[in-house]
């Protein structure tokens, strides 16, 4: 499928806010720049990416931030990481609901998504062939829940991939749980989903995180 068709797949059946910045980040990045004069590239938040990248074991990491209007969330698209507001103010040590540490554990996610080539693993799924053969329109439960399912895919994919560097695997958690926190349990899952649940994402990463080190982190891998 090509790269139009599905942007344009992607565009009718789901929010792209939810997809990581598997779509062209440029329409975001340019209506962002537009309406925050403070948005646009941010020098010390690309060195703290790239800091992450590196701890993850990713060699001369070119990733660029870009700081948004949007209040909460990271995106990764193309080579870059849009960070939000509230984000990035807990790396800049400013005021936040949430700490610089969280925050890195949520960057290192969005890293894994750019490692492991997600947009392109994504084009390639038998979801997108079906559409572009005319087997199912992108309109269809039946699309939509294929798609959920390998976003849920690779998302999981990007959870374990901070297990690269245990510490960044360990804040990736420290900020599920501040999630949970503040907006409660997760709904049941559904088909529909195109996350794991956020206790289901804790449960596989404080695992593989226990393994990694042997469990030795009384905080997390106390098992009595």
């Amino acid at each position: 499928m090509s790269i139009n068709n599905y942007n344009s797949v992607l565009d009718s059946v789901t929010n792209t806010s939810r997809f990581h910045g598997l779509l062209s980040t440029l329409p975001w990045m340019v209506r962002d720049m537009v309406k925050c004069k403070s948005c646009g590239f941010n020098d010390y938040l690309t060195q703290k990416v790239r800091d992450i990248a590196s701890q993850l074991g990713i060699l001369d990491p070119q990733y660029v931030a870009i700081k948004t209007s949007e209040k909460e969330g990271a995106i990764a698209g193309d080579n870059h990481i849009l960070i939000s507001q509230e984000y990035a103010a807990a790396l800049e040590n400013a005021t936040s609901l949430f700490t610089a540490e969280e925050v890195e554990g949520t960057l290192a996610h969005e890293i894994g998504h750019l490692a492991l080539d997600h947009s392109n693993s994504l084009l390639a799924d038998p979801c997108f062939d079906a559409v572009d053969n005319g087997l199912i329109k992108p309109s269809s439960d039946t699309f939509q829940i294929c798609l959920a399912k390998a976003n849920r895919q690779i998302e999981k994919q990007a959870d374990l991939f901070t297990l690269r560097e245990p510490s960044l695997a360990k804040k990736l958690i420290q900020m599920m749980k501040k999630w949970l926190l503040l907006s409660g349990s997760s709904v049941p899952s559904s088909s529909f989903d195109h996350h794991p649940r956020t206790e289901t994402r804790i449960d596989y990463l404080r695992e593989g995180y226990c393994d990694t080190v042997q469990y030795n982190d009384i905080d997390l891998c106390n098992i009595s």
